[in-house]
């Protein structure tokens, strides 16, 4: 089924906003309030949690800003949020590599779980974005 086609497929690009801004509220969910609770068992201090949990929020709001606004100006929402998503999952990496030697397999595990969906998404806001201005 052509993602661009149907209204109702989850690939379409307005969908695509909405699931990138569920997947930001509950990263920021996640990683800003419940994992913070579990810093041993993670092997990364609260406070990085925090702040890493707290980067997904203005994506949330610029998804919903995009979603409500689709009609008007469509092209750079999907390719803004995917750069943002892939900047995001660096600076993971890099949280990631700094607290390498106090992270735990579950810390890992997790992370590279979140980096891994976030990327998948980028993949495909990414190649909805190149069939946008295609047309």
């Amino acid at each position: 089924m052509e993602p661009l086609k149907n209204k109702r497929s989850l690939f379409s690009p307005r969908n695509l906003l909405l699931l990138d801004g569920f997947g930001a509220m509950v990263s920021a969910i996640m990683v800003g309030l419940v994992l913070p609770q579990f810093e041993n068992q993670l092997g990364i201090p609260s406070t990085t949690l925090q702040y890493l949990g707290a980067i997904p929020i203005p994506f949330i709001m610029y998804d919903g800003f995009g979603y409500s606004n689709w009609n008007n100006y469509q092209k750079p929402y999907l390719l803004n949020i995917a750069i943002l998503n892939f900047i995001y999952c660096g600076i993971s990496l890099t949280a990631i590599l700094y607290h390498s030697t106090t992270i735990t397999h579950l810390g890992y595990m997790y992370f590279l779980g979140e980096i891994a969906l976030i990327l998948l998404l980028v993949y495909f806001e990414w190649n909805v974005h190149k069939k946008i201005i295609s047309k």
